[in-house]
C-alpha cells in the first residue's frame, strides 16, 4: 500500500472506514486506563516514601533525615574550615517527660499535645532552623549559630509556649468521667 497503489473493494472500504472510529476510541480509553494505573502506581509510590519520611502526627521530618542533614551540615562545616571559615551548628532537643505515661492513659491526647508542640515550635523557631521529629516525644531543631541573646530569646518563648498546655486537666477530667463511668456500670 505504501509502495503503489492498490484498489480495495467498495464494501471492505466502507467497512474500513466505519470501524476506523472503534479502534480510535478503544486505543484512546485503553492508553486512559494505562495513565491512571500509571498515575495511580506514583501516587502510591509518593505518598511510600513521604510516609517514610515525615511523621503523619506532628507533620515533621524524623531521625533518618535529621541524621541525613546532620552529616550533611557536619561535612560542609569541615569543607568550610579548610576554606579558613567559620561556620558553626546550634542543635537543640526538646522532650517531653513523661510521655509514654500520657500515651498509655490516653492515645487522642498524647498525639494532640503533640500536634500542638510541633505547630508551636514551627511557628515560634525562625524560618532557617530546621525542626525533626526524632523519636517518642522528642524534638530536634538544627540550626546555623545563633547569638547567644537570640538564643536565649528563643529558648525562653518555646518554654513559655510549651507551658500552655493545658492537656493534663482535661485529662484528668476524662479520667474521671470514665471512672464514674465505670462505677455506675459496675453497680447497674
Amino acid at each position: 500500500m505504501i509502495f503503489g497503489l492498490v484498489y480495495v473493494p467498495n464494501i471492505e472500504r466502507l467497512f474500513l472506514v466505519s470501524i476506523f472510529p472503534v479502534y480510535c476510541a478503544l486505543g484512546i480509553w485503553i492508553k486512559y486506563l494505562v495513565g491512571v494505573r500509571g498515575s495511580a502506581l506514583s501516587a502510591k509510590d509518593s505518598i511510600t516514601t513521604y510516609i517514610s519520611h515525615v511523621n503523619s502526627v506532628t507533620k515533621l521530618k524524623n531521625r533518618k533525615n535529621a541524621e541525613n542533614y546532620f552529616m550533611k551540615y557536619v561535612k560542609f562545616i569541615k569543607d568550610s574550615t579548610k576554606k579558613k571559615l567559620d561556620i558553626e551548628m546550634d542543635v537543640t532537643c526538646i522532650e517531653w517527660a513523661h510521655s509514654k505515661q500520657f500515651k498509655i492513659i490516653s492515645d487522642y491526647e498524647y498525639r494532640e499535645v503533640l500536634k500542638y508542640i510541633s505547630d508551636t515550635l514551627k511557628k515560634i523557631r525562625t524560618p532557617d532552623e530546621s525542626i525533626f521529629f526524632i523519636d517518642d516525644a522528642t524534638f530536634l531543631i538544627l540550626s546555623s549559630k545563633l547569638t547567644e541573646q537570640l538564643r536565649q530569646d528563643l529558648t525562653a518563648l518555646t518554654k513559655q509556649e510549651l507551658d500552655k498546655i493545658n492537656s493534663y486537666e482535661k485529662l484528668e477530667k476524662k479520667m474521671k468521667r470514665d471512672l464514674e463511668t465505670d462505677i455506675v456500670v459496675e453497680y447497674q
